[in-house]
């Protein structure tokens, strides 16, 4: 699995599981055939142009929220309150003796 300085065990997992699956486009490429999927491509995008240029400023605004998500996704954060102590065990196998 090789060395895993800095990353959990969870995160390496994480991307193993994604290791070889296909992305969305390319399974829909496979489902409906490329060229099919290149014209409602383009064609999604038309309507994205058009929106997004509208004369009438609530579509224009509301057409532009809409896609702001899907070209740069919101940064999702957590905040965890704990109430209680947190104990950090140090793995002595992994403590350099050296730096003591």
């Amino acid at each position: 699995m090789g060395d895993l300085i800095g990353n959990s065990k969870a995160a390496a997992a994480k991307g193993r599981l994604k290791k070889g699956k296909k992305h969305k486009l390319t399974k829909l490429k496979e489902a409906i055939g490329i060229d099919r999927t290149n014209q409602i491509v383009a064609q999604i995008e038309k309507n994205i142009e058009e929106f997004i240029n509208h004369k009438n400023e609530k579509i224009k605004l509301d057409a532009t929220k809409a896609f702001t998500d899907y070209y740069k996704p919101r940064k999702k954060e957590s905040n965890i309150n704990l109430k209680g102590e947190i104990k950090f065990i140090v793995n002595k196998n992994l403590v350099d003796s050296d730096n003591d």
